[in-house]
């Protein structure tokens, strides 16, 4: 089975509104964001694992994670409205793959429920030379987990 954190960031990467790289492949990290502009990451975030358990053991879970990035960013409105709206549309995308059933393999047993943006996207920090800021949204993945065999049955 793949770390969760793999599996939302390959997911991530069929995002239509995320820009094409030099190499043709959608780069993003994994907590770890570098300084220049137009840098893209998915960094785990602390949550309780369990929404819900059934007496049979079988559980409902959740993935919470960050989706940040780097962006020019400036006295320019347009520029920031740009870099807002950007978070808007992936918010919508991941909203309708959950609509229509379009969510990752999550691998073994375990099934997507649901993917989703938590918070509103929001400027969350400005380098010192207020050019380049990081503007993140706040993420959770759902999915469904049977309980776990016992050993030995």
């Amino acid at each position: 089975m793949k770390p969760l954190i793999e599996v939302v960031r390959d997911f991530i990467k069929t995002c239509p509104y995320l820009p094409e790289f030099e190499s043709g492949v959608k780069q993003i990290g994994v907590d770890f964001l570098g300084e220049d502009p137009e840098t893209y990451v998915v960094e785990s975030m602390p949550v309780d694992p369990v929404v819900k358990t059934y007496v049979n053991g079988d559980a409902e879970k959740q993935f919470g994670f960050i989706f940040a990035s780097k962006e020019y960013y400036g006295r320019d409105a347009i520029i920031n409205i740009e870099n807002l709206g950007f978070y808007d549309n992936f918010a919508l995308w991941l909203t309708q793959q959950t609509m229509f059933r379009k969510l990752p393999d999550l691998g073994g047993e375990r099934t997507a429920l649901s993917m989703e943006a938590t918070l509103t996207p929001y400027l969350f920090d400005v380098d010192p030379d207020a050019s380049v800021a990081r503007y993140q949204i706040q993420c959770v993945l759902k999915y469904f987990e049977p309980a776990p065999e016992q050993p030995g049955m």
